[in-house]
């Protein structure tokens, strides 16, 4: 069973406006957002009515265009759900891009959209090329270390109060006011120009507004479409953007002879201190994401930080490699966290205790009360922002304390009993009940009945958690009743829907190739299930007889499907399934298995031994490539219903599992994230080719 489809579906109050004969408009009239499309994804977009599938739709699009669609499609859908066009928007951001969050169209940034300033001519790939050159990227760097080291040397003086200029607080709070405007501006500019140079960036700005103060900015979620090391790049050149000028001006001897420039130093450094929080989404944690190696998503650190920290240190095995990755950058920001503490006593409570007496002082004089409304405002400002840094601590202590107290592990079941102690015309039906699920079907009288002496029967209410991926006690399921949902637990927390399995289906198939377990388990409705412990299964198929060998070959081959990771949507009783529908070859050194030119009947996998990936030019054989265990050939001829594109010959003894073309199609047409997974993996060796 492969997971459930989703059904997109428009919201009500989107319409659909005719721009030109290949070009068509979605409007949202209440939101007043809107999105240009062309005239074959209107046509799946119409199709957008609740009751067509993504498979349907990229049916659709495949016959419109004539091509493969279930990138576009995809691209397409969260297009639609960024700008806020669909009813069901959660739903498919759930089952197609989990870890995107926040949709640009209520993002808390009052964007006023502004044409660059500078016209495109500027704004272009030779001006992203200079920003983040690596001779520029050097520089900014040694004029940051300039400033530090200025600072801490004492030849640039850190300001006694912030908001004081020789003594003057009105002054002062407007200096200090425009600096941090004019700071934020410049690294917006910055930002804004990579992306516009990037090809695909956004080529305007916005206004936006954080905690009062306005400033020229992008959507820096665009930043995650650039390669990785444009992304690294790109982050190096925000932070340090409001350094690089604080360091002109200590070069110069400004900052050293002048109060403000001395003043907006002291800024510069406190932003880049905060921008290196990784707690939220700023350059500090893109930098910190890409050397830790974690994929490019706004807020997944803080939420493994709020779900998952505490719980993953009891636990390390239910987290794997990524988690430990997310542990890296939370120990930074743990680091980070107590600076910020430290900071916030010797630069915030300061200035609180200088404007309090300043407010004292200045109330009781009628020529001063105008200082004194001023100073109390700011002391206002800060206090806010005071209570609000310590309310989010308290959160983030609240949410990891929570992690103790609420571990991950399997609920009771509500009812629960035992095969063995059921009467015996129950339990000859309950015998034959399970010899027509899957699996089971396939298993001797003799072997089913032994079995049957360890079969448990469970009954789970809706919600509650079967099994827990990483629980050390693996049993084999089969679902008499009810609906059981697969779920993929998230290194960061949260879940991606695998599959949902109904009656006569099977879970846990760990428990026959001993596999470390993956899911999560959770039931989506009331249901009934036959449970078995992996040893007591494992001892019944153990034997070395000639009547279970089918049933461990077809276990083993869907562990091995288990491992692609184009096949891993399908879960554990898809893999089963399919595993029934593919063959299996062995192939000597030299033998070609399939031939340049040749028609396109099966995709192959590769379960040991090594090809080589070869093309006639000219005459001469040139070796493109050799693949071995666990690499795919075959599939660009399936997809896009086209000859042979190269020669594929072992160049050892090799073990390959053959999926005939009409096991694909009927696969494709079952599951649109296997679709999307091939057409990635064929289009990317087109490139390459």
């Amino acid at each position: 069973m492969v997971a459930e489809t989703v059904f997109p579906k428009l919201s009500k109050d989107v319409l659909v406006r005719e721009l030109g004969p290949d070009e068509r408009l979605v409007q949202h009239q209440t939101q007043r957002t809107q999105l240009a499309l062309s005239a074959s994804e209107a046509l799946a977009v119409s199709a957008m009515d609740g009751t067509t599938s993504l498979e349907d739709l990229e049916a659709l699009l495949f016959e419109e265009r004539g091509g493969l669609a279930y990138r576009d499609l995809a691209i397409l859908l969260f297009r639609l759900w960024d700008r806020g066009l669909l009813a069901n928007g959660d739903e498919i951001r759930a089952a197609l891009f989990p870890h995107h969050e926040e949709r640009t169209f209520d993002q808390a940034v009052a964007w006023r959209r502004l044409r660059s300033i500078f016209g495109f001519s500027l704004m272009g790939a030779s001006l992203a090329r200079l920003l983040t050159g690596t001779l520029t990227l050097g520089a900014q760097i040694v004029l940051a270390v300039v400033v530090l080291g200025s600072l801490i040397a004492g030849s640039t003086p850190w300001p006694d109060n912030l908001f004081q200029l020789n003594g003057d607080w009105i002054s002062g709070i407007v200096s200090a006011y425009v600096s941090l405007v004019g700071l934020l501006s410049i690294r917006g500019l910055i930002r804004m120009a990579i992306l516009a140079g990037a090809g695909s960036g956004v080529r305007q700005m916005g206004l936006r507004v954080t905690a009062g103060i306005p400033y020229i900015d992008v959507d820096d979620r665009d930043a995650y479409h650039l390669s990785p090391s444009l992304q690294l790049r790109f982050a190096l050149a925000g932070l340090l953007g409001p350094m690089s000028l604080a360091g002109l001006l200590v070069l110069s001897g400004i900052a050293g002879a002048v109060p403000w420039a001395a003043q907006l130093c002291a800024l510069a450094v406190l932003l880049a201190f905060v921008d290196l929080c990784p707690f939220f989404p700023t350059n500090g944690s893109l930098l910190l994401e890409h050397l830790a190696g974690l994929p490019k998503q706004r807020f997944r650190v803080r939420t493994f930080i709020l779900r998952e920290l505490v719980r993953g240190l009891v636990s390390p095995a239910l987290r794997g490699e990524a988690g430990m990755r997310f542990s890296l950058v939370a120990t930074a920001w743990f680091v980070w966290f107590f600076a910020a503490i430290r900071v916030m006593t010797e630069v915030t409570l300061d200035q609180m205790t200088a404007l309090q007496h300043m407010v004292v002082v200045t109330s009781d004089h009628v020529d001063s009360q105008f200082m004194a409304v001023i100073c109390g405002l700011l002391l206002a400002y800060l206090v806010a922002l005071m209570v609000l840094m310590v309310g989010a601590m308290a959160v983030v202590s609240i949410d990891l304390l929570g992690q103790v107290f609420r571990p991950r592990r399997a609920d009771a079941p509500s009812a629960q009993r035992g095969a063995a102690a059921l009467p015996d015309e129950e339990r000859e039906k309950l015998v034959d009940t399970v010899r027509t699920l899957a699996l089971a079907e396939a298993l001797p009288s003799e072997t089913l009945v032994d079995m049957m002496s360890g079969v448990d029967e469970l009954q789970f209410e809706q919600g509650a958690w079967i099994v827990r991926a990483g629980q050390a006690d693996v049993q084999f399921f089969w679902i008499l009743s009810g609906r059981v949902d697969l779920l993929r637990p998230q290194p960061e927390g949260g879940h991606v829907l695998v599959a949902s399995l109904g009656a006569g289906e099977s879970l846990g198939v760990e428990a026959l190739t001993g596999d470390a377990l993956e899911h999560d388990a959770r039931a989506a409705e009331n249901c009934v299930l036959l449970s078995l412990g992996g040893d007591f299964l494992a001892q019944a198929l153990g034997g070395e007889g000639e009547a279970t060998e089918p049933i461990r070959a077809l276990v083993s081959r869907a562990s091995f499907l288990g491992g692609l990771p184009e096949f891993s949507a399908l879960g554990p009783a898809g893999r089963l399934d399919l595993a029934g529908r593919v063959m299996e070859r062995d192939v000597e050194p030299g033998v070609a298995v399939v031939q340049e030119g040749g028609q396109s009947d099966s995709m192959y996998l590769i379960r040991s031994g090594k090809v080589r990936v070869t093309r006639e030019d000219n005459g001469q054989e040139v070796v493109l490539a050799e693949l071995g265990p666990g690499d795919t050939f075959g599939e660009m001829g399936l997809l896009y219903k086209r000859p042979r594109s190269a020669t594929v010959s072992s160049i050892e003894s090799s073990s390959l599992v053959e999926v005939p073309r009409d096991v694909l199609e009927d696969l494709l047409r079952r599951s649109f994230h296997v679709g999307l997974a091939l057409e990635s993996l064929a289009a990317a060796r087109e490139a390459q080719a």
